[in-house]
């Protein structure tokens, strides 16, 4: 009995020892396993003082969490810093009912956000609130472009944005968005912008980056100038990603896992120590939020940032006949695959994510599903950027077995537009006429897949230029 016991003291001292060596090693290095070689890395993020910085926020506190210490060193180098807030935040506690409760908080949270930038050397009159609804932006860049159908918030019970905002009083709608963001940005001329990403959880997020680049996109028609403007996003939301119980001046921030791919190019920003306290100290002016835990889990010894990219759409040689197979997509073409394409969590996953190839010829645009879902729709999502045209246009393909099939989609003036597709042994074919894209050099495309009329998987919105 004697000896069994000392067996398990010796035991438990080096589980002890083991536990206490990996949390020191994790705390020192933060897992540098992970980091990603220097050649899968972009043009480095630099800011002088001969920039223009803007930083996107989706809702108060973002600009902080997820760039506080590069805004900090941006202004101490001399750089011109600007921050717009898209939304208050007024929907961030649950338990608000009462919808002045609710423009109560969105109000507190804007003093929170001058506080803290003001640590951070922002000046109030470089901060942009534009007061659109918290939780409404995706539907915004979906359902309600238009100020014709405005949005309306069942937090604050109104469909404008409110007194205090950079245009008060504009319906809630996605082209109002953009078209504050392509004034913002005409105004200031930003040589750099950092946004939200379009991998973050929170839907907010992701129409924050749709917007971002559609404005941007729409100003490079009429000025040459922000074809040099470098977009970097930053990651605010990924599950439990990062964890709140590590932080602090010698603890790298890593990426999420699952984001560690060789499509996706991080850059590790690394911060001066007094960069580093003068961010913690404008997490913590966000009163509203929490003093501790996940806010402060981002001040760390380093910023994650990835530039966003514009793909070009490959040219083939010859075009494709859309019967299901594979054998005539000789020329290059573009592969969208995990973690572009998100599989939603309702039991489905087990059957694999779509992976999608994309190219082009002269007349039309050319889409592979090489793991379809028979008795699925696949909706095309399409956001031709082009002067005088702001609204998204769709087709459903169903995935019928049975040979070619078409769908006719009508377009302005009477005119029609014909998408042929196929599903075959290989998968799904659809080919979409260029004049069904109004010809647009640049669009945003994105994919789902409903099932049963819900949304089993979607891709991540891209910006691809013909």
């Amino acid at each position: 009995m004697h000896r069994k016991n000392i067996r398990f003291a010796i035991l438990v001292a080096v589980v002890a020892l083991l536990s206490g060596y990996l949390v020191q090693a994790q705390i020192r290095f933060s897992v540098s396993f992970f980091a990603p070689s220097g050649d899968s890395v972009s043009v480095p993020l630099e800011c002088t003082e001969n920039d223009v910085l803007l930083v996107i926020a989706p809702h108060c506190d973002d600009e902080v969490f997820g760039a506080g210490g590069f805004i900090y060193e941006a202004v101490k180098k001399g750089a011109e810093v600007y921050v717009v807030v898209v939304t208050n935040g007024e929907a961030f506690r649950l338990l608000i009912h009462r919808p002045s409760r609710a423009l109560i908080l969105g109000n507190q949270r804007q003093r929170e956000t001058l506080e803290a930038l003001e640590v951070l050397g922002v000046p109030q009159n470089r901060v942009f609130f534009l007061g659109y609804p918290d939780r409404g932006l995706e539907l915004l860049f979906y359902e309600h472009w238009s100020p014709d159908v405005p949005y309306f918030s069942r937090f604050t019970r109104i469909d404008f944005t409110p007194s205090v905002s950079f245009r008060p009083g504009s319906p809630y709608c996605g082209a109002n968005v953009a078209g504050d963001l392509e004034e913002i940005f005409r105004s200031i001329r930003p040589t750099i912008i950092l946004t939200s990403s379009p991998f973050d959880t929170h839907p907010d997020h992701r129409a924050v980056y749709n917007f971002t680049m559609y404005a941007l996109e729409r100003l490079r028609y009429e000025d040459p100038f922000f074809e040099n403007t470098r977009v970097f996003w930053y990651l605010v939301h990924w599950n439990f990603w990062p964890h709140g119980s590590m932080t602090g001046a010698g603890v790298k921030l890593t990426p999420p896992r699952e984001l560690l791919v060789p499509t996706i190019r991080w850059q590790y920003y690394f911060l001066p120590k007094d960069a580093i306290f003068a961010k913690m100290r404008a997490v913590r002016k966000y009163r509203s939020q929490s003093a501790g835990g996940y806010p402060l889990s981002f001040v760390r010894a380093n910023e994650l940032f990835v530039e966003a990219q514009r793909v070009r759409i490959p040219t083939l040689e010859e075009g494709i006949t859309v019967d299901g197979r594979w054998d005539d997509w000789k020329g290059p073409s573009i592969a969208f695959s995990l973690p572009e394409v998100r599989v939603h969590r309702n039991g489905l996953r087990r059957l694999g994510a779509p992976l999608l190839t994309i190219a082009k010829d002269a007349q039309n645009f050319y889409l592979a599903v090489h793991a379809f879902r028979e008795h699925a729709t696949y909706r095309l999502h399409f956001f031709p950027i082009v002067p005088f045209l702001g609204h998204e246009v769709y087709v459903d393909v169903p995935s019928e077995v049975g040979g070619r099939k078409t769908v006719t989609v009508p377009l302005q003036e009477g005119e029609e537009a014909i998408v042929t597709y196929a599903l075959g042994q290989d998968g799904l074919e659809v080919v979409v006429p260029l004049q069904f894209l109004h010809h647009a050099p640049t669009i945003l495309f994105k994919m789902e897949v409903l099932v049963r009329g819900r949304v089993f998987a979607e891709t991540i919105w891209k910006v691809l230029t013909f």
